[in-house]
């Protein structure tokens, strides 16, 4: 940097001190503080990528950019404000392990898919393998992992209802901080984001289902946590090497959540789908016009066309196949890809022909309505109140996509319609009413996503928000004593479900 340029003042442009730069000050150093990396604020700055430079402009209204990676010095607002949000997920999680935790060793026994699973982990604990790849019985249909981590519960708290369950609350609880994370970082609200988390804590699916040994719980905490990394490399203000770090994360997460259970392919292709359509979106001019698509698609470029193959595609094929690789040196199998191949055939042949509990079939056009509680699955039956209003708030969204391209509903949108609509080309015999777990869990965030307008969260001054929490809340509350499995005569405190 030359002598004129070395006399700015730091602070100044940090916009700490409390002084904006001016129109006049951009146009005569932006590129040299941009080739200084000086820590700058902006307000109001966005980036060109149509050309590979960068073109400093004002529009209105437009959040604070970082150029070529550099991060801004924060100013103390913004500390407290990140120290809030850490506060808030961890106080969060440990609730949520808290609400989870209650009469976990309730029903005393297996039930419902745990008898498939459980016996697996138990296998996996004692090497006590089938003879993979040529038998796969039921139970092996899916990858390992989520096995493995029931099996780790039985080596912490023992082969009882706690050792099996014990994990599955765990990750339950890291779903909910990552829904509070996701909502955060998509809409910069730290009270839209609370309300998402405690309205999927109301989510009757996401309690039932993090309190059985089965593999959801898994495949989704990994896959919203994937989710959650992409999401920072497209809307955070941070150097480069962190984006990069974020894509990397996201593609572990991946190819974890596959190596629970397949069905998570849906969601890591939506995320894939809207990082390329980003990437090759910032070469294209038309595309500024959109700030906030410029602004993510800059991101998302800035960290590299290596790190996202790497993100996208060597990360999540490694991880997804570490599980795989361990259940077939524990079976004695010979490690190649002709095997890999060969057991994978099994697996999705199996999967396809496994016949199912015909009782419990549901159709899957069904479940966002549903009204009957899977009484085989600790009265599973979804929150009405979340339920009914997350349909209405995807109308909204999709709606306002309609005027034009906007992030939040673009991606919310995707991945349940992603994570329902599977199931009508998912070549299963039965389908049951708790496949829709994943798809239910983006309800709370795409409800806090259609509020994110004042005219649309108050009514007479009173948030809207704070009645779908309190409504949630009781619906939930009626709901418990049942799916906690709670003994005669708490389980009909409010009432029984005949």
């Amino acid at each position: 940097m030359d002598g004129r340029g070395s006399e700015l003042n730091e602070d100044r442009l940090s916009g700490c001190a409390g002084t904006e730069p001016k129109i006049g000050d951009v146009n005569e150093i932006g590129l040299r503080a941009l080739d200084a990396r000086l820590p700058l604020r902006l307000k109001g700055v966005v980036r060109d990528c149509t050309n590979d430079n960068f073109r400093v402009e004002f529009l209105a209204d437009t959040r604070v950019a970082d150029f070529h990676g550099g991060a801004r010095r924060p100013c103390a607002s913004g500390l407290r404000g990140r120290t809030k949000v850490i506060l808030a997920a961890v106080l969060g999680g440990f609730l949520a392990l808290l609400l989870l935790a209650g009469a976990i060793w309730r029903p005393g026994g297996l039930y419902l898919d745990e008898l498939l699973y459980v016996p697996v982990a138990r296998a996996l604990l004692h090497g006590s393998l089938p003879e993979l790849p040529s038998q796969i019985p039921a139970g092996w249909h899916h990858p390992p992992l989520g096995s493995y981590l029931i099996s780790f519960g039985i080596i912490l708290a023992g082969d009882n209802p706690l050792g099996w369950r014990l994990v599955g609350i765990v990750f339950g609880a890291l779903t909910l901080v990552a829904i509070f994370l996701w909502t955060y970082l998509l809409l910069r609200d730290y009270r839209l984001a609370l309300t998402a988390m405690v309205l999927t804590a109301f989510n009757n699916l996401w309690f039932v289902m993090s309190r059985v040994a089965m593999l959801d719980v898994f495949f989704f905490a990994f896959a919203i946590w994937g989710v959650v990394g992409i999401t920072a490399a497209f809307r955070l203000e941070a150097r480069v090497g962190f984006r990069r770090v974020c894509v990397l994360f996201s593609g572990v997460m991946f190819g974890l959540s596959a190596a629970c259970k397949w069905t998570a392919v849906d969601t890591i292709s939506v995320m894939f789908a809207i990082a390329f359509v980003l990437f090759l979106g910032a070469k294209v001019p038309a595309a500024a016009g959109n700030k906030e698509f410029a602004a993510a698609a800059c991101n998302i470029r800035s960290v590299g066309w290596l790190t996202l193959v790497v993100g996208f595609i060597v990360l999540p094929i490694l991880s997804y196949l570490a599980p795989i690789l361990a259940e077939l040196r524990e079976a004695h199998c010979t490690i190649s890809l002709r095997e890999i191949l060969i057991l994978h055939g099994a697996m999705f042949r199996q999967s396809k022909s496994f016949p199912g509990s015909l009782l419990m079939r549901a159709p899957w056009y069904s479940w966002p309505l549903r009204t009957n509680p899977l009484r085989g699955l600790s009265y599973l039956l979804g929150n009405f109140v979340v339920m009914w209003s997350g349909l209405v708030a995807l109308v909204i969204c999709l709606r306002r996509l309609w005027n034009g391209f906007r992030l939040p509903e673009v991606m919310v949108v995707l991945l349940y319609a992603a994570n329902l609509l599977q199931w009508a080309i998912t070549p299963i015999k039965t389908p049951i009413y708790y496949y829709y777990y994943s798809a239910a869990m983006f309800l709370g965030p795409v409800i806090v996503i259609a509020l994110n307008q004042s005219s649309l969260n108050r009514t007479r001054n009173v948030r809207i928000s704070f009645f779908l929490i309190v409504s949630a809340a009781v619906f939930f509350m009626y709901c418990y004593p049942r799916m906690a499995a709670l003994e005669s005569p708490w389980d009909c405190m409010f009432g029984c479900w005949n």
